[in-house]
């Protein structure tokens, strides 16, 4: 039986990837390195905590936050998705909701602020040791949730989401891709959780 609906934000709930396509090749000027192509971040780095793409890049900490601090110049480009509010709100008011994000802190909250997203607990990039793919997000917020893996859905957008809820026994609903079920739009949300919950998937 479900009882929380946890929530990836970049590529779900928010559309941020040319913000942190943009954030990312300003970092690799930054420290001489080459720019990559929008194809090479998106199969290759998208989807990953911002230290893990550039620790494959080669790039440390100060490069960790250099990046995050460009990136807040680009929040304004950053868009909600068409229905991500509804069905927050529509998982708000049957189930525990949680926000799991490999995205900073700062951007997070003031993301949140600006869209209006709430939730009953918010993990970000900041708040644990190792982000997605790692299960240690998805376990950490079922403990302060007070539920098992087993009863909460994970909805993400990259194979790091798949990977990190499959890894914590959670269900997952790709949006795009194929996971325990697919979703085309965070819109069809509702109707999706309603029929698992009908058939007591």
């Amino acid at each position: 039986m479900i009882r929380a609906v946890l929530f990836d934000l970049d590529g779900v709930l928010i559309d941020s990837f040319n913000s942190w396509f943009k954030a990312v090749n300003l970092t690799l000027k930054k420290f001489g390195k080459p720019a990559l192509t929008e194809e090479e971040f998106r199969k290759g780095y998208w989807g990953y905590d911002i230290r893990t793409c550039l620790k494959k890049l080669k790039l440390g900490e100060e490069a960790v936050r250099y990046c995050n601090s460009v990136h807040l110049q680009f929040l304004d480009e950053i868009k909600l998705m068409p229905g991500a509010k509804e069905a927050v709100e529509w998982a708000a008011s049957r189930f525990r909701t949680a926000l799991v994000t490999n995205s900073p802190k700062t951007e997070v909250e003031e993301v949140c602020r600006k869209f209006g997203l709430k939730f009953d607990f918010v993990l970000t990039g900041n708040d644990i040791r190792n982000g997605k793919p790692d299960p240690e997000m998805i376990l950490e917020v079922c403990k302060k949730l007070e539920i098992e893996p087993k009863e909460a859905v994970l909805i993400g957008d990259t194979a790091s989401d798949l990977e990190a809820g499959k890894k914590a026994g959670c269900m997952v609903i790709g949006l795009g891709f194929q996971a325990d079920f697919k979703l085309d739009s965070i819109s069809q949300l509702p109707s999706l959780l309603s029929y698992i919950q009908q058939k007591n998937i």
